[in-house]
């Protein structure tokens, strides 16, 4: 099991009321949609720009236990909810983990959002060009100091940091994170990511690139599918190396065996995906993981419903359709059901996959009455999961998550179900595999 990275503890906070692991798998058991109206939240859209008036909202960004983070009420004014509630779902996290009370002092916080200053830009159009700034102004919606609340609170020393790399941010913490945790350098990660609509820039910035859906819907991999539909939330893993975990009688949802990072390259335009880039990076993880395509069970992608990122990504898939597959590649996005998280999209559908895992079972995502496969799912080899039991094999369940950012930054993760916590077998010590007695 040397090299295995355990995720002990999660925490979430989703669209539709979703506030715990156990109720974002119930509600993903129930194929929920939680896209809707943006409501009032966004009354000044410009009528000049076609923007669906839907997203995956959360109930609240604005509510905050301050009393409880140590942070006076003059502060928390100008924090960003991104800063609320990595703080909030962080520790929810950790006592997730059983770990609240005693947080190892060498753990490392990685934080993944994309940062475009909405909270400080939003606090100026209120206060107007002649106001006199608080000192807290600055503290409150910078991004490198989302991450440093966290460390600071929890009084941890290890590496701590906020990664933009757009909508693979958060993947790609959790690529670093457990690339520290490999050299022995924490003896624990936290790893979140975050987004809020703050303001409506991004849906309008979306929507005159042509990203945003025109239908209101959000349907990666299906024929229909016409743009992304924007989300917020906050998602959390707490990360140990699993023969550490399972000495300390810890949970382990799931494991992750390998990841790898890359980028499209120049040769490539700067917005547009790189399929090949794309499928080098998961030849890389599959190599560091010693595992070949045949045994990629699923892959929870990143499924963005636009034309071009559902096709760019399903040519990288095709990766998976090889001879010795006995079943099509099942593939599904979370998008489906909360709409795009941007710099969480990768943490979304890692934690996702992990409860998929962990309860042995796949999950439909929300497919519109008139939805049928996009064409080129057939020829990667691949088929939308549905509600069925996860099978098993002569091996434990493996899974793959995808993430790319529209800067050009790819990211895979391989994902395995805990070898201790599945039926009777053994662990190869010269491969660290697992297989069934």
């Amino acid at each position: 099991m040397e090299g295995l990275i355990g995720i002990v503890g999660i925490g979430v906070r989703m669209p539709g009321g979703v506030a715990s692991p156990d109720e974002f798998w119930q509600a993903l058991r129930q194929g929920y949609c939680a896209i809707g109206s943006v409501g009032d939240r966004f009354p000044t859209l410009p009528a000049r720009v076609s923007v669906p008036q839907v997203a995956g909202l959360l109930e609240s960004i604005a509510d905050f236990d301050a009393d409880f983070f140590k942070v006076s009420p003059r502060e928390a004014r100008h924090m960003d909810p991104q800063h609320r509630m990595l703080l909030e779902v962080g520790w929810e996290a950790l006592e997730d983990a059983g770990y609240a009370a005693h947080i190892p002092a060498r753990t490392g916080v990685y934080v993944g959002m994309m940062n475009q200053h909405e909270y400080e830009k939003l606090q100026l159009d209120v206060l107007g060009p002649n106001c006199t700034l608080e000192p807290y102004y600055g503290t409150g919606g910078s991004s490198n100091i989302a991450a440093g609340r966290l460390s600071t609170f929890l009084d941890v020393r290890g590496p701590c940091m906020t990664i933009d790399t757009a909508c693979s941010s958060s993947l790609v913490c959790a690529h670093l994170a457990c690339s520290n945790l490999r050299a022995g350098e924490v003896d624990m990660a936290l790893v979140g990511g975050v987004h809020a609509l703050i303001t409506s820039e991004l849906l309008v910035n979306g929507a005159r690139l042509g990203m945003i859906s025109k239908n209101g819907r959000c349907a990666p991999f299906q024929s229909h599918a016409c743009g992304m539909v924007i989300g917020e939330g906050c998602a959390f893993v707490v990360l140990k190396r699993v023969e550490d975990a399972l000495a300390d009688g810890d949970t382990v949802y799931a494991t992750l065996v390998s990841s790898a990072v890359n980028h499209d390259g120049a040769p490539h335009q700067l917005l547009r995906p790189n399929p090949a880039a794309q499928r080098q990076v998961i030849e890389e993880a599959l190599v560091a993981a010693r595992r070949e395509p045949d045994e990629i069970d699923y892959v929870e992608a990143h499924g963005t419903g636009t034309v071009l990122g559902d096709s760019s990504e399903l040519d990288a898939l095709g990766l998976f359709d090889v001879p010795s597959r006995n079943n099509p590649l099942a593939v599904g996005s979370v998008k489906a059901n909360i709409g795009h998280l941007i710099g969480a999209a990768g943490l979304a559908g890692l934690v996702k996959t992990a409860l998929c895992l962990h309860h042995k079972e796949y999950v439909q995502q929300p497919i519109g009455a008139s939805g049928s496969p996009h064409q080129l799912l057939e020829a990667a080899g691949a088929r939308i999961a549905t509600a069925t039991p996860w099978p098993r094999s002569e091996r434990p369940r493996l899974a793959g998550v995808n993430s790319f950012g529209w800067g050009g930054t790819n990211v895979h993760v391989v994902v395995e179900e805990c070898p201790e916590q599945c039926e009777a077998g053994e662990v190869d010590g010269a491969t660290g595999e697992w297989h069934l007695l």
